[in-house]
């Protein structure tokens, strides 16, 4: 004879129903089916280009809340699945497409990348590469356009006056989409940094006047114009997500200044990073720590501190690039490509020749 078989303690329906609500409840705080870990599609996609005579395409969008990064989807057919991915780990709007495709429709997507989690594709948003829509030219240097998600392309140009001797002439456009002159502004001083968009939909640039400049910005429309005086003379200004202003410049026989403003303009706290003469950007983490990359990579924490410094007086360094939220890249003048974690732990070192500053990569 076989032995009898234990009985077996059975569960009630109430139970079991509870300990399934209680294992999908381990679940979801877990993060695993936590429905909100994957970010929102990006809003108020705007695709400028090709932009005036560069042939440069622009994309431009507001902050997804949450979003660590973005990737980049680009195809010359509306079909999703005809499409390429083109850039990741891109940390802030606007992203500029350096090779674009010529005399074909180009067709973007953008979508938010948080952790492990990916949020829906914008767009597609399509620019016609094929057609020139409308040219405009005057004298002096342009700076880099940047694009209203109105479709308002807003440049900055420095032109020479016949004064002795000659200083610069800031001057702002502002085009309509179909190529209008919408308004024009003179800043006046030394010239015009690189405008930037502000997240509150202002145009933003610094209007130097000797060593000291005007933080000038105004409305897609050119109107509540703002002056904020006494920022540095810089050729590039970066705004983070929250508003905070970051800029930096060398005035005569001092050291660098890097600065940074709350979005009402005030200094919110000011240090110096050494001579050096290379142009000076800027990468901001999401978390707030800025990288600034010049003679030497120096890393800020937000209220200002130093959080770590690579590299020594006699090694000058690219723009640097967050990738995520824990890799820093940044190429120096010993042709070094190198990946930091956010702490300054270096991950690995590549070589590499006739590098600027780093693409962003997985």
């Amino acid at each position: 004879m076989f032995p009898t078989p234990r009985s077996r303690p059975r569960l009630s329906c109430g139970l079991f129903l509870a300990l399934v609500v209680a294992l999908i409840g381990e679940v979801v705080a877990s993060g695993v089916m936590d429905p909100a870990a994957s970010p929102g599609a990006p809003q108020r996609l705007v695709v400028g280009g090709p932009l005036l005579e560069s042939g440069l395409v622009s994309l431009s969008w507001l902050p997804v809340e949450g979003a660590v990064s973005y990737e980049i989807l680009r195809g010359t057919d509306p079909a999703e699945a005809a499409a390429v991915v083109i850039a990741t780990n891109v940390t802030a709007s606007p992203f500029v497409d350096l090779s674009p495709p010529h005399a074909v429709d180009l067709y973007y997507r953008v979508r938010a990348v948080a952790g492990d989690s990916v949020g829906p594709w914008a767009g597609p948003l399509v620019t016609r590469q094929d057609v020139l829509l409308w040219t405009r030219s005057t004298a002096g240097r342009f700076t880099m356009p940047v694009v209203f998600t109105n479709g308002t392309v807003v440049v900055g140009v420095n032109r020479r006056s016949v004064l002795t001797p000659p200083p610069d002439l800031g001057v702002v456009y502002a085009i309509a989409p179909q190529g209008e002159l919408v308004w024009q502004r003179q800043t006046g001083g030394t010239g015009v940094s690189h405008p930037v968009i502000t997240p509150d939909e202002r145009v933003m640039l610094a209007a130097g006047h000797n060593w000291e400049s005007v933080l000038w910005s105004a409305t897609a429309s050119g109107d509540d114009l703002k002056e904020v005086p006494g920022v540095l003379t810089t050729p590039f200004l970066s705004v983070a997500a929250d508003g905070t202003i970051f800029l930096a410049g060398q005035p005569p026989g001092m050291t660098i200044q890097v600065r940074s403003l709350d979005s009402k303009g005030t200094l919110q706290w000011s240090d110096g990073i050494g001579m050096g003469s290379t142009p000076i950007r800027f990468s901001v983490h999401p978390d707030g720590l800025l990288a600034v990359g010049n003679m030497g990579l120096t890393v800020f924490t937000p209220d200002g501190h130093r959080h770590w410094v690579a590299g020594g007086l006699n090694q000058s360094w690219g723009e640097p690039a967050w990738a995520g939220t824990d890799r820093l890249m940044a190429v120096n003048s010993r042709q070094e490509l190198i990946a930091f974690r956010a702490d300054g732990t270096p991950l690995w070192t590549n070589r590499i020749v006739n590098a600027l500053s780093p693409i962003p990569g997985p």
